[in-house]
């Protein structure tokens, strides 16, 4: 009789954000699937794996990694740095406010960020 592979769900990579220990969570949970089955580990499960052993080993250089960075989806990240400053800020509504360029405000707090890659998705990380 032969075990049953059961996992979570994987890591969406097309989430408009991600936390770190999502990732660490979900590589931990492969590693033991991937010492229990080895080469019986399906394919899409060692795909992943190595998705998120490489991100992993990328988001070793922030400090907070392991607590949890955010990992901002780059086509996301003019809405996020929006919802962001409306957070922080009491950003009056109407005339002329209106009329921010967000994608210039993104820009311009971009070079805060860097870029880390999820599978062949780009996310920023501070």
């Amino acid at each position: 009789m032969t075990d049953v592979i059961t996992a979570t769900d994987p890591i969406d990579f097309y989430s408009q954000t991600i936390d770190s220990r999502e990732i660490i969570e979900r590589l931990e949970e492969l590693e033991e699937l991937s010492e229990q089955f080895g080469s019986d580990l399906p394919e899409e499960l060692r795909e992943e794996l190595d998705t998120l052993r490489a991100v992993n080993e990328d988001g070793q250089g922030f400090s907070d990694w392991e607590y949890g960075e955010v990992l901002i989806h780059f086509d996301h990240f003019t809405d996020y740095i929006r919802e962001m400053v409306e957070d922080c800020y009491d950003v009056p509504q109407g005339w002329p406010f209106c009329h921010i360029d967000w994608d210039a405000a993104a820009q311009a707090a971009s070079v805060d960020y860097s870029e880390i890659l999820l599978g062949n998705q780009t996310f920023l990380i501070r």
